[in-house]
Parts: structure tokens; sequence; C-alpha cells
């Protein structure tokens, strides 16, 4: 079974999953151990989870779903049909109370992304995609630029990445018009990716937003090569369904 829309049925689900992280300003936290290293986890984590899995389990009962914190196995994306959910992407963002924490959920169809939602509680912001049917911000259409080369384009990247030294290299050499450090946004890569890398001279990223917009970069093909499985959550489906486009302000 394939669901052939997108995903505007979530929406009353997202809104119970505000509603509860906005009624647990101190959440039990505590960590895991995942793949060598330790992660933060919230009861806010569990219980969004929770509501979104039954939700979508409801909808599309013969649904795979690969899900961070309770079915983190990657084979799930075999199926016919998958969602992908990262419950709170930005655990530590959202455990410091701040703003850089988002809700991910992506949809596989036949191994390839469909839709996605990224929904930004702190800044009411809830982007919406499909592939080829555009994205929508609240809403509303939104569209990328008609910049055209790299050297004109300002990316939003990793803030945690962007301060590592041992990946100043690899910034100085993107080439791009400035980079905007935004925080909640570090895909997990391996420590000899980090350890090792080195500057490139071309890479192919997103365009930038209308306006003063900006885009978060897209990895280059060697990027997601050496990225390989490390934690195939749903912030790489959006990019993939360019719902990485961020509206100004």
């Amino acid at each position: 079974m394939t669901t052939s829309v997108g995903l505007e049925w979530l929406r009353p689900d997202l809104d119970r999953c505000r509603a509860l992280i906005a009624d647990h300003k101190s959440p039990r936290r505590w960590t895991k151990s995942q793949q060598g290293r330790s992660e933060l986890v919230t009861e806010i984590d569990v219980a969004v989870e929770r509501l979104l899995i039954d939700a979508i389990s409801q909808r599309v009962p013969d649904a795979a779903i690969l899900s961070e914190e309770s079915n983190p196995d990657p084979s799930a994306l075999d199926h016919e049909t998958c969602f992908v959910i990262d419950p709170i992407d930005g655990t530590e963002e959202l455990a410091a109370e701040r703003p850089g924490f988002g809700i991910s959920i992506a949809l596989f169809e036949r191994g390839r992304p469909a839709a996605a939602v990224l929904d930004m509680p702190a800044h009411d912001r809830r982007f919406e995609s499909v592939v080829d049917a555009g994205a929508s911000l609240n809403g509303k259409a939104i569209h990328l630029s008609q910049v055209g080369a790299l050297a004109e384009a300002r990316l939003a990247v990793s803030a945690t990445q962007y301060g590592m030294d041992s990946l100043r290299p690899f910034w100085d050499g993107v080439g791009a018009a400035g980079l905007i450090a935004t925080p909640a946004f570090t895909p997990s890569l391996p420590p000899s990716w980090r350890e090792n890398a080195t500057p490139r001279s071309t890479c192919r990223y997103a365009r930038t937003a209308p306006r003063s917009g900006t885009t978060r970069a897209r990895r280059s093909s060697s990027r997601r090569r050496a990225a390989g499985s490390a934690r195939q959550t749903a912030p790489i489906c959006l990019r993939r369904c360019r719902l990485s486009t961020r509206a100004a302000g």
C-alpha cells in the first residue's frame, strides 16, 4: 500500500506534539549509547515518537516505521512504504530550552523519498514537501531562488561542525557567499570522516531561498557515501525532498 499523497493528515497529530512539548518544561532525561557514542534522550522524545507511531499505524497500518528511539533498524526502508521519524531533531536544544529543535518525518515509497514534514514548534514553522509538488511553510508555497552559482549562495550549516577545528579547512574551501551556523543541524558522521576532512574544490549544494532566506547545504555525493548508514533519519530525507528552504526572518 502507498499513500500517494502528502502528509497533511499528520497536522492534527503534530499540533498535539506541540502541546505535549509545551506542557513539559523540564522533561526527564538520560543518555543512550548508539554506534559507540552517547546521545541525550528525554521523555519528550519518547512521548512524541509514540504519538506519531500511533497516528501513522492507524492511517497506514501496513507501513514500516524507522524511528530513532524505538526502531532504528534501516532495513525498514526495504518495505514498499516506510515512514522515517526523528521525534525530536535537536534534543540537546530542547533540553537546554533553546528553540533550535524540530519534529522530522519523511515518507519513503519503494525506497525513494516521497514526502516530508519538518515541524519547528518554538518558531511556529511547519515545512511540508511532496516530491514533484513543491514545498510550503505554514501552508504557503515557498520556492528556491534562481541563484546559479555557489559563490552567490548563503548556506546554513551545522553550528557544531562549523566550530570544529578539524573541519576548518573544509569550510574555508566551500566557496559560498556566506556560511550561517545553524543550531540542531548536525548530521551524524563517523569520527574518521571528521578527523580526515580536507578541503574540496567543488561541492553540490542547494541554492538559496528567495530574498534574504537561506538554505541548508546539501551533502556532496562523497559526503553521503562517507556518512553511509549513520543515522538514516528524516533530516536526510527532508533535504532530498527539497524541504531545506528556510524563510527569512
